[in-house]
This record gives structure tokens, C-alpha cells and sequence, in this order.
């Protein structure tokens, strides 16, 4: 849709982050977007042509449908996010599609799920750690990031409402292994955080 209609659009949120886990995809069905000011109109009319109802929102707007009885959702937002193009895996295996996709970037996703900080966003930031921790930049996530936030996942190792959370979201329970991994690799990172 972007190259075609010449837009420029970053792919945020939840397809965001399955681009970045290969191992544990969670399951989303919003579509989450970032883009400059001067091209949300542009993107508006594309959805409102693909028949989505769309409102306005604070920061851009919100476009709803129902495909095949299925509710989707494209949330749009007005920022600049820096991107790479990464491909974004199908949840399930089974249908193997994929495609690329401009996708923010792995400490911009950091950065903005540890600030909203909701339980989806605890699960993403646990699945980008464990996924994918060797991708992330240290020096741009320290300029930026609240270590207070990392402290406070680095808390909820080992409790009740992390294992209640990853139950919710990923549908199973978390593993020994990956917790203890999980745990590790928040203590690495936050003592690169450190100034």
C-alpha cells in the first residue's frame, strides 16, 4: 500500500514487534502505523476507499472493518519513527505468509512500550529481550530509555502477575528456561544502561 500510493508509513505496535520475534509471535489483530502529518490524509481516504469506518483520534485516527466476520483494526498515528525494513512472519506458521514491511525500530519499540507500559506492552518488551536482545543498539536505548522501567520487569521476574500475564497474552505458560533467560538478559541490559 505505501510504495504504491507513494506514502510513508512505519509499521508500529504488535506487527512491530512480531517482526522481531521469530520464535514467540503474540497474537494481534490492530494494525498500528506511524506516519508524517502530510500524509495521513492520503492514508485516510486509502481506508476509507477499502471501506474501513474511520474516526478521528487525538493523534491521527482509527479505522475499523469486519473481514470475513473478523474485526480489523488500523490505528495511524502522526510521528516520525526511525524504521528499517524487516519482514513481518503470519502468527500462524501454517499459512506462511510474510511480507516486508518499514518497521520501527527495535529501540524505538523499547522505548515506547516501556513507556505505556500496559500488559501487552510488558509481554512485547519480554519478547524483543529474549528474541532478539542482540539486535538492540545500547547506546541509542540508553540516550532514551527509562531504566527505571527495565527495573521494574527486571521485578516482576519469577511473580505471579508476569507468569498471569504471559498465560493471557501468549496462551501458555512461560518456561523455566525462557524466564531464567529472560532474567538474565535484563540484568545485562540493565548494567549497559548504566551511566
Amino acid at each position: 500500500m505505501s510504495r504504491k500510493h507513494n506514502l510513508k508509513v512505519v509499521v508500529i505496535g504488535g506487527y512491530a514487534v512480531r517482526a522481531y520475534t521469530k520464535t514467540r509471535p503474540r497474537y494481534t489483530k490492530d494494525i498500528d502505523l506511524a506516519t508524517k502529518n502530510e500524509d495521513l490524509p492520503r492514508l485516510r481516504k486509502i481506508l476509507e476507499k477499502l471501506k474501513y469506518a474511520v474516526r478521528d483520534r487525538p493523534h491521527g485516527f482509527s479505522g475499523y472493518r469486519k473481514v470475513r466476520g473478523v474485526a480489523i483494526t488500523v490505528n495511524a498515528i502522526i510521528e516520525d519513527v526511525k524504521a528499517k525494513e524487516r519482514t513481518i512472519k503470519s502468527f500462524y506458521p501454517q499459512v506462511g505468509l510474510s511480507f516486508k514491511a518499514k518497521v520501527a525500530s527495535i529501540e524505538e519499540l523499547l522505548i515506547s512500550k516501556t513507556k505505556l507500559w500496559r500488559e501487552r506492552d510488558i509481554i512485547d518488551v519480554c519478547l524483543l529481550i529474549l528474541d532478539s536482545y542482540d539486535l538492540i543498539d545500547l547506546e541509542k536505548l540508553k540516550q532514551r530509555l527509562d531504566q527505571r522501567s527495565i527495573k521494574k520487569l527486571l521485578n516482576l521476574i519469577g511473580t505471579r502477575k508476569l507468569h498471569d500475564i504471559w498465560q493471557d497474552f501468549m496462551r501458555r505458560k512461560i518456561g523455566k528456561e525462557e524466564e531464567t533467560e529472560l532474567w538474565k538478559k535484563l540484568n545485562q541490559l540493565t548494567k549497559s544502561l548504566e551511566p
